[in-house]
């Protein structure tokens, strides 16, 4: 009560006053409350409604019916704190990563004490995290989920207690789909992959598409992730399922294949990790057929063949054929070549390839070729007819085994030189102009484009023609009653002979028929005159001679000298001694030695002496037979028989060089060596040497 009531006190008037120093602060500095003095019991009262952790002062107004009185105002008063209140929800910002979001909040707008901390609630469906707590005013929450909604809410605690806001509900920014799995392969077959994937681990938005990409896996790098290259062959926008199937067909077989599944959202797309599928093996396909050539050897073929374009799986082998003959089998892939060998000349021949996977076979295409012709094996010798004395017919045949077409025959004949007497096609021919019996050889050659062979040789005679060129004989002394006839066959036989007759001029008959040719005419007169005709036959006819010279007998002609006797001395030289006639009518005034070869009617003196009985002939031909006789003269002459002699055989000479052909087998290389006996023998060749060096 005042001090100097000055009356009956009728109320009290209460006034509250809020200390704030915020000149914005629009509140009454005053606040009153009014009792009725009567109705106090005593002089005190709770002031309510004032706000927490507030300063007030406070002063006393009393009333009596006159006036009033104001009490200084009271020493400054807080209220105790109590919980905050008008907590507000958080501002945000989203971070571009989509895992952040940056938190900021204000006071409370009554915080009703000190704020000791702030409490950040991440709330979820079962539970709630405190993600932050402290006596900050921001926060940066982290590690969050992108395209996620996070249920947040503040927390704002004094020493009284503490206030939380409503909870407020952020989502996280759309990114890039993360963790997209690489697919899965399901059933693989030799043309078709079927894949098998599901959503990424995080889709980080609304996926809007999945896309399957396909590569060759020689194009892809381990870690290649770039679709952009691949092919795309299945799209789907129906996104909700839990997995999804694609069979990708028509695929090559035994090939890898590689895969990529493109996840697709708002923000753009992430392609999972290439990962490499191998299509089964299948048939190989694309064997082409195989290359044949021709070799320096016309029995040799070069087959060369190229991979299939499709193995479609792991080549095991290649098998090639020749006229559905195997003739090769090759394991090493890497061999795509072979030589067939021991072929027939010009022959059809059918080639193709056979390779081979793990799974089947597949066969080439056949190439056909001729193998180059080449030599005929061999040709017959010709069938020879004799037609007449100048002609012979020969025929022959193809070869059996001509080893290509038959390009020309060429029929050679001879007696001493080969001749070509027809070349063409024909397989006869008639040869004319030949000598009246003789032997001729006959060949035929069989011509390829590879080559020529020739027939062995053979024989046939002309038939007999008349003799023709028979010369006269020779006729010489034997003694005064007798003389010695020797002729010579006809220059032209034309056939052999049978037989000769001799004829003495002016007789019809003839005085000698037979083979010899050489006769003595015995019993003649002395003091007469001579000369003989020789008639040769054959089968066909018979040539006659012109008459010798005459020939007139001595009346005292020596008589009975004997035929000269012969010692070979050596290869070049022969003793010739004689002996005196039994009969020499007269004095002897000469002997004269003659030589002749064997078979020429030519004689010559080779030796004249008076008193002599012998004499060495030298210079004669190794191992050649002569002939001598011996004229012995008095005032007639007269001569001996003939006498036959061998001279020695010596060492051959003039030999010829061999001539040589290389060749070949399968086997061995030779060389082949033939040669002609030396011109001049000298003897009967007994043996050759051949030499090598």
């Amino acid at each position: 009560e005042p001090s100097t009531p000055n009356g009956l006190i009728t109320k009290y008037i209460v006034e509250s006053h809020l200390e704030v120093d915020d000149p914005t602060y629009s509140y009454p500095e005053v606040a009153e409350i009014t009792f009725d003095a009567e109705l106090l019991t005593n002089l005190s009262t709770v002031v309510s409604g004032l706000s927490a952790y507030t300063d007030y002062t406070f002063r006393i107004v009393a009333y009596n019916s006159i006036s009033s009185v104001t009490s200084d105002w009271s020493e400054t008063v807080t209220t105790e704190e109590s919980p905050p209140s008008g907590v507000s929800e958080m501002s945000y910002e989203l971070g571009d990563d989509g895992h952040q979001i940056e938190l900021s909040w204000s006071e409370p707008e009554e915080p009703n004490g000190v704020i000791t901390e702030y409490i950040v609630y991440d709330v979820g469906d079962d539970d709630e995290t405190v993600v932050y707590s402290g006596t900050d005013e921001s926060f940066i929450y982290r590690s969050l989920e992108a395209y996620t909604n996070y249920t947040l809410q503040l927390e704002a605690c004094n020493s009284a207690g503490s206030t939380r806001s409503s909870e407020q509900i952020i989502t996280t920014p759309s990114i890039l789909p993360t963790g997209q799995d690489s697919p899965e392969s399901g059933v693989i077959t030799s043309t078709s992959v079927e894949l098998i994937w599901s959503a990424p681990s995080s889709a980080n938005g609304v996926v809007l598409s999945y896309s399957l990409y396909r590569k060759l896996s020689s194009s892809v790098s381990k870690r290649d992730t770039d679709s952009t290259e691949g092919t795309m062959v299945y799209n789907t926008t129906d996104t909700t399922a839990d997995e999804y199937t694609y069979t990708d067909e028509d695929l090559t077989p035994y090939t890898d294949y590689s895969y990529s599944v493109v996840t697709q959202n708002t923000e753009g797309d992430t392609a999972s990790d290439w990962v490499t599928y191998t299509t089964a093996e299948d048939d190989p396909e694309g064997l082409a057929e195989p290359t044949v050539s021709y070799t320096d050897s016309a029995d040799t073929l070069s087959i060369t063949w190229t991979e299939p374009t499709q193995p479609n799986g792991e080549i095991v082998n290649y098998t090639l054929t020749r006229n559905d003959t195997q003739v090769a089998v090759l394991e090493d892939d890497s061999v795509l070549e072979f030589e067939d060998s021991e072929l027939s000349s010009h022959t059809l021949y059918a080639y193709s390839v056979e390779v081979c996977n793990s799974v089947g076979c597949t066969s080439s295409n056949v190439t056909l070729i001729y193998t180059e012709q080449s030599t005929p094996d061999s040709v017959d010798p010709p069938s020879l007819y004799t037609i007449s004395d100048d002609s012979i017919f020969a025929n022959w045949t193809e070869p059996d085994n001509p080893n290509g077409v038959i390009s020309n025959y060429s029929l050679t004949f001879f007696s001493v030189d080969s001749t070509i007497v027809y070349s063409g096609l024909d397989t006869e021919y008639l040869v004319t102009g030949l000598d009246a019996y003789t032997e001729y050889t006959a060949t035929v050659y069989a011509c390829t484009d590879g080559g020529c062979v020739e027939s062995d040789e053979v024989t046939q005679w002309t038939a007999e023609a008349s003799p023709e060129g028979m010369n006269a004989p020779s006729i010489r002394t034997s003694n005064s009653t007798s003389v010695i006839i020797e002729w010579q066959p006809p220059d032209d036989e034309n056939g052999v002979i049978t037989g000769y007759e001799l004829f003495r001029y002016g007789e019809t008959d003839s005085i000698y028929q037979g083979s010899d040719m050489i006769y003595t005419d015995t019993g003649l007169t002395s003091g007469q005159t001579y000369r003989y005709m020789v008639t040769a036959y054959n089968s066909a006819g018979s040539a006659e001679s012109g008459y010798s010279d005459n020939v007139t007998l001595s009346t005292i002609a020596p008589d009975g000298i004997d035929i000269p006797t012969l010692i070979v001395l050596s290869s070049t030289s022969i003793n010739v001694s004689w002996t005196e006639p039994s009969i020499p009518n007269g004095d002897i005034t000469s002997y004269t030695l003659y030589i002749g070869e064997e078979n020429n009617q030519t004689m010559v003196s080779v030796y004249e002496t008076a008193s002599d009985m012998s004499y060495i002939v030298t210079g004669l031909d190794t191992y050649s037979t002569y002939r001598f006789y011996i004229e012995v003269c008095t005032s007639g002459c007269g001569s001996s028989g003939d006498a036959y002699a061998q001279t020695l055989e010596d060492e051959p000479s003039d030999q010829g060089d061999p001539s040589l052909e290389t060749g070949f087998t399968t086997t061995v290389a030779y060389v082949n060596v033939t040669w002609e006996e030396p011109e001049t023998p000298n003897g009967v060749i007994t043996g050759y040497e051949v030499y090598r060096r």
